[in-house]
């Protein structure tokens, strides 16, 4: 015993001599924006309710389980199709209109699933306008008549979340598919194989599994769409199991369970490709985003426009013309001021958090990468993984931590008062941990581009490090804070599930309105702010793709 004390007080001396201030600070930063999280762990681990699992467990469990993982099976497959034939096209072929299908079928990213997922009922639905004008055309007087498939189904969720979650794969895809080397596909010709089987989708495989990653989370995560179409899956689950059971550990536990799903998914695919490898060799600079494409006969351009207008029209266009005919309807701008009121509570909120969450990254990408250290960077890890948990999952521990902080500051104060709960910072502390990935992953890109030499050059000068990180390397970084801005913006725009459970009293969000307008079928009232989520969603789309290209 007395030589593991010695050894572990070796080794506590030994990584104290390694930290100095900077690693300290950005710890306890780290520590206090990761207690959702930690309170997350505590709620999963402790109070472990018989009943309710015995509950679950017969009755409805494995069907959350079944639905989950039919709906991200079914959203995944059909995502890889318009994904990457989609991106196959436009960077392989050479066709009238090439250059604008690139960006365009980035557009349906801009449209939240759960308002797409609005529109296809108001326009598919018995009564909508696409069953009526059958009915009227071909004469046919009851549903007895005619079969037309149920829209509000677990087959129209999953064609209702791939047509606006593709562009995760397009995106990867064909940045994979460009950075290719011709070589590889001249040795193909040769061999008479095939291009795209043969070089192209193997070599593209660790970008197109990590854009299904995203779906992935993205479906597990979705609240609306499976609320609207009424289909359990685990993120409802954890809602129904919150407010039905009114235990939040065992909605915890459930969580949990869903992001242990996807963990298990990735590790198999993982080990699947664990001994595939490739290099690619730094002399030849012979990419395929630098050779001109294939030009096509018009045959071959009429396919190749099919195979792009598809998920267009699916994702953007339809949806988007079904909100704008609703507009026409008088109902629609009869509660502008809850509207107004909403766009004006959703921008201050996005633009705080924006700030919040790129301070915050912006320290920790510092740290990380000029002053990197074993454990810190564990913390740092840890600190970010809050995108991989859905939002319902997420309030739960913003809650139970910000209950923590309020004991805290009542025992100091020595009144019972609830400080932080119940305000406007409870929704900024849930988005920074939501969206934290983003805004860390944007900078740290950046940074691993810019030489390694620059701090150094600023010591040389006689400034120490926090006056170079700011003066030096922050103005270096303001393409990738406007680019992670923009993203953390639009999916602050577009997130239901958090704003719906901790908005404050009087505050109000254009996701919540078009929420509430859909529930009590007042669809035409949701095109107004369904519409306004779009339009603010355009313009990073537009951005991110013009530094892609």
């Amino acid at each position: 015993m007395k030589r593991i004390g010695n050894i572990i007080f070796t080794n506590t001396i030994n990584l104290l001599r390694t930290v100095d201030y900077h690693h300290i600070t950005i710890s306890i930063l780290c520590i206090l924006v990761a207690m959702p999280l930690i309170a997350l762990i505590v709620l999963a681990g402790n109070n472990f309710d018989i009943a309710i699992w015995s509950h679950l467990l017969e009755f409805v469990f494995v069907d959350y389980i079944i639905n989950t993982l039919s709906l991200i099976f079914g959203v995944g497959c059909i995502s890889l199709i318009f994904g990457i034939s989609t991106a196959w096209v436009v960077s392989r072929y050479n066709f009238f209109g090439r250059k604008i299908f690139e960006w365009v079928l980035l557009l349906p990213a801009a449209i939240p699933a759960y308002i797409v997922a609005y529109s296809y009922t108001d326009f598919f639905e018995y009564s909508g306008i696409f069953q009526k004008t059958l009915r009227h055309i071909f004469d046919w007087h009851s549903p007895d008549d005619y079969y037309f498939p149920e829209i509000r189904s677990h087959a129209g969720a999953i064609l209702v979340m791939a047509s606006v979650l593709y562009p995760y794969i397009y995106l990867l895809a064909r940045t994979a598919f460009r950075a290719t080397k011709l070589s590889l596909y001249d040795v193909t010709k040769l061999h008479n194989g095939y291009q795209f089987w043969h070089v192209a989708l193997p070599l593209s495989r660790p970008a197109i599994v990590a854009g299904l990653a995203l779906i992935s989370m993205e479906v597990m995560a979705d609240f609306g769409t499976v609320d609207y179409f009424a289909i359990e899956t685990i993120s409802l689950a954890v809602y129904n199991i919150w407010f039905g059971f009114d235990s939040l550990p065992a909605a915890t536990q459930v969580a949990f369970f869903g992001v242990g799903l996807i963990l298990m998914l990735l590790w198999i695919e993982h080990r699947a490709r664990y001994h595939q490898h490739y290099h690619d060799s730094w002399q030849d600079k012979n990419k395929l985003s630098q050779i001109l494409c294939d030009t096509v006969s018009i045959k071959q351009q009429i396919i190749c426009w099919i195979i792009c207008l598809i998920p267009i029209f699916l994702g953007f266009i339809l949806p988007v013309a079904i909100l704008i005919s609703l507009l026409f309807d008088h109902n629609a701008w009869t509660d502008y001021q809850r509207i107004f009121n909403a766009a004006k509570d959703s921008l201050s909120i996005a633009f705080v958090a924006c700030f919040c969450i790129l301070f915050v990254s912006f320290l920790l990408v510092i740290i990380q990468h000029y002053k990197p250290h074993r454990y810190v960077n564990m913390i740092i890890n840890f600190t970010i993984i809050g995108y991989g948990f859905p939002g319902t999952i997420l309030a739960i521990g913003v809650l139970t931590a910000v209950a923590w902080f309020d004991n805290i500051i009542s025992f100091v104060l020595g009144e019972s008062k609830a400080i932080i709960a119940g305000s406007i910072a409870v929704l900024i502390i849930a988005y920074t941990i939501r969206f934290l990935a983003i805004g860390h992953g944007a900078l740290l890109h950046m940074l691993r581009r810019l030489s390694p030499n620059i701090l150094n050059a600023g010591e040389v000068l006689g400034y120490g490090f926090n006056h170079n990180a700011i003066y030096i390397i922050l103005p270096l970084l303001k393409k990738a804070m406007i680019t992670g801005g923009l993203l953390i913006f639009v999916d602050t725009m577009k997130e239901l599930p958090m704003s719906l459970l901790l908005r404050p009293f009087g505050i109000d969000s254009l996701a919540v309105a078009v929420y509430q307008y859909a529930g009590e079928e007042m669809l035409d009232k949701a095109a107004i702010p369904a519409l306004m989520i779009v339009i603010f969603g355009l313009l990073p789309i537009i951005f991110m793709n013009r530094l892609v290209r």
